[in-house]
């Protein structure tokens, strides 16, 4: 348990070290903290073709895919000439990071982004997002003002877009726009194996396949491990009382392998039930809100990855990338998250 932001009184505040008391002060009248109509409106407003399953595949899959071509297309120029057994990529540098970027902006809904714009989302997004110290704090907060600023000039822009009904910069169908009117144990080698057997007996169930590989994973190793969140109501928890504010850690990790004690199942078939099947994005009202895209487009690199020789032979790259080897995974765990900064593959 952690205490209520709250009920800490200033008193106490006072005898705490400034950036602390800062930080806490900030809490108190932060949307997600008091859970207020805002917030929930803010929430309401995210396109539902981004956080349902079936939705945002039917949606952004095609796009993720042809982001991933561009990519990959780019990896074999860059390789093609290398003996066999000494080409390489980095899934991190060379799809991964950029993909998310392109991603981002098609949430957003920005139809024209410039490279420069690109970097500064990159670099927004690694500042914000670190929790394991990895950047100079005053680093970390200038960036963040600097994005704060850069959305606020945004909406302006997006404002007038909507007066003129001229969306030849913004897509009527992003955040942005919404968010504007709203206001008004298997190893991984012996599983590619056995991914690419059952797709080459079966290619109409590649998706469907793919689903289950990739909810496994998030099921026993989610992005995650540990969030906080605050109580929005007195319960009973197990004989224990939690209070209408009370912070509460959960841990996602432990919850989702206890949905299924024992080794990883790749293939295990997911039921069309309400119980979710993994916790990598949480759950509920706060559940992460780009988590099945992201899903969606982890299913869309390893398809183009994995399994183009079968189920596109015809691809560029399609025989090139046939033997792929694992050469280095490189990955920690940075204060709840799991951040990971290499995946070389050799071929």
């Amino acid at each position: 348990m952690i205490p209520r932001v709250g009920a800490i009184p200033d008193s106490v505040l006072a005898t705490l070290p400034p950036l602390i008391s800062d930080f806490i002060i900030g809490m108190r009248s932060w949307a997600v903290m008091k859970d207020g109509v805002e917030h929930k409106n803010l929430r309401r407003s995210f396109p539902s073709r981004f956080m349902v399953y079936p939705l945002t595949r039917e949606e952004n899959a095609g796009f993720i895919a042809s982001k991933v071509e561009i990519l990959l297309d780019a990896v074999a120029t860059r390789e093609q000439h290398k003996a066999p057994g000494s080409r390489e990529m980095d899934v991190m540098d060379d799809i991964a990071r950029p993909l998310a970027i392109e991603i981002l902006c098609h949430v957003l809904g920005l139809k024209h982004p410039t490279p420069h714009l690109r970097e500064r989302l990159a670099v927004w997004s690694d500042h914000t997002a670190d929790t394991g110290g990895r950047f100079p704090l005053q680093e970390t907060v200038e960036l963040y003002a600097e994005g704060v600023r850069f959305f606020l000039e945004t909406f302006e822009r997006v404002e007038t877009a909507i007066a003129r009904a001229d969306f030849t910069e913004f897509s009527e169908q992003g955040l942005l726009v919404q968010l504007v009117r709203e206001r008004k144990i298997k190893t991984a080698t012996a599983a590619v194996a056995e991914l690419r057997a059952r797709v080459a007996a079966a290619p109409a169930d590649c998706v469907r396949l793919l689903h289950q590989v990739s909810t496994e994973v998030l099921r026993c190793h989610p992005p995650a491990h540990v969030i906080v969140r605050v109580a929005t109501t007195d319960f009973n928890f197990h004989g224990r009382t939690i209070a209408h504010g009370d912070g509460v850690i959960l841990h996602l990790e432990e919850a989702g392998r206890s949905m299924h004690p024992g080794a990883m199942d790749f293939f295990r078939p997911l039921d069309s039930g309400g119980t979710p099947h993994h916790l990598g994005f949480g759950h509920g009202h706060h559940r992460c809100m780009g988590g099945e895209t992201g899903q969606v487009a982890a299913e869309v690199v390893m398809e183009k990855l994995l399994l183009s020789d079968i189920v596109a032979p015809s691809a560029r790259w399609a025989r090139l990338f046939r033997d792929l080897r694992l050469a280095k995974f490189d990955w920690e765990e940075s204060g709840s998250f799991k951040e990971i900064h290499a995946i070389k593959l050799v071929f």
